[in-house]
């Protein structure tokens, strides 16, 4: 994530399911399932989806712009179709995105 502050699980959540909400609809919402695997309070987490509906994810998380009240933008940094292999393989986030 992109911003000044520093956010809590359930802002980014929120987030994401609203986003969804808003360009898919409750049927869009539960089909794409969103969850939050793990969240740094802060600025990092692992978010799972259904991988058939990946590119509507990928969609929803490039326009939220706001999280918790304050300006925020969400990076897709890897994306693996085990979140052992995703665990396996992480590295932190870059420079470019702080």
């Amino acid at each position: 994530m992109a911003s000044s502050g520093f956010f809590k699980e359930k802002e980014v959540i929120d987030a994401v399911r609203k986003g969804v909400l808003n360009l898919y609809g409750i049927e869009g919402l539960s089909l794409i399932d969103p969850m939050l695997i793990d969240f740094s309070e802060g600025q990092k987490g692992t978010l799972r989806c259904n991988t058939s509906h990946l590119r509507e994810m990928r969609a929803t998380l490039a326009l939220i712009t706001n999280v918790g009240g304050q300006s925020a933008a969400i990076f897709v940094e890897k994306v693996s179709g085990t979140i052992k292999s995703l665990r396996k393989n992480q590295s932190p986030l870059s420079n470019a995105r702080q």
